[in-house]
């Protein structure tokens, strides 16, 4: 997250809105999202980030992510929300021991 404190004591993101050329500030403060490749991955996160919570989540609910609210909770969303699933091989009979 690249957020600082202006001199009002006001905060301020390095994402700029398109729409006022000033620092956006969504009620995000990061997303990360997962992607075929990084670039996918990294304009999602930003479009996310700029869209705010309830469109970032569709943005990233393909193929998963998280995001980060500006009171600091973590949201996982697609995949990320799910519990990993591991998948144990199965176990092999034992082996006759030879007398």
């Amino acid at each position: 997250m690249r957020i600082w404190r202006r001199k009002d004591g006001s905060f301020a993101h390095h994402l700029l809105d398109p729409a006022t050329g000033k620092p956006a500030w969504t009620g995000l403060v990061g997303v990360t999202a997962l992607g075929a490749t990084t670039l996918e991955a990294e304009t999602l996160s930003k479009a996310a980030l700029l869209a705010g919570p309830v469109r970032a989540r569709e943005l990233i609910a393909a193929r998963g992510g998280l995001l980060v609210h500006d009171s600091g909770r973590v949201e996982p969303v697609g995949q990320m929300a799910a519990p990993p699933r591991v998948r144990l091989p199965r176990p092999v009979a034992p082996m006759a021991v030879p007398a």
